[in-house]
């Protein structure tokens, strides 16, 4: 069974605050910050697949960051792989920049190194 999670339902002043909730809920928890004044607007959706966690996002843009805090908050690591769709994301890890545009893929580890 897939859920569905979408800002529109969620009134304007808390859109962001949810946002930031359920992004953490469905992957690792992450740092979020917006990057524009207007109203945000995003969707997920999830669905677990046994071991696998597969989720669909769209959002407007914004800042999203795994912390030392966000790690400690649950410290299981995770595979993720990511197929960007539609506009760009970059992804940062251990000083290394990757600029995704539509048909890239990303596979990267959440696990932290120590």
């Amino acid at each position: 069974m897939a859920d569905f999670l979408r800002t529109d339902d969620v009134a304007e002043a808390d859109r962001f605050a949810q946002w930031r909730h359920w992004i953490s809920a469905t992957s690792v928890p992450l740092e979020c910050a917006q990057v524009s004044r207007k109203p945000f607007r995003g969707e997920v959706g999830h669905w677990e697949l046994g071991d696998m966690l597969v989720s669909r996002v769209e959002a407007d843009p914004h800042l999203a960051a795994r912390t030392r805090r966000t790690i400690a908050l649950r410290d299981v690591g995770y595979y993720k792989v990511g197929l960007l769709t539609k506009g760009s994301c970059r992804l940062s890890q251990e000083g290394r920049d990757a600029l995704l545009r539509p048909g890239d893929l990303a596979i990267y580890d959440s696990m932290p190194r120590t």
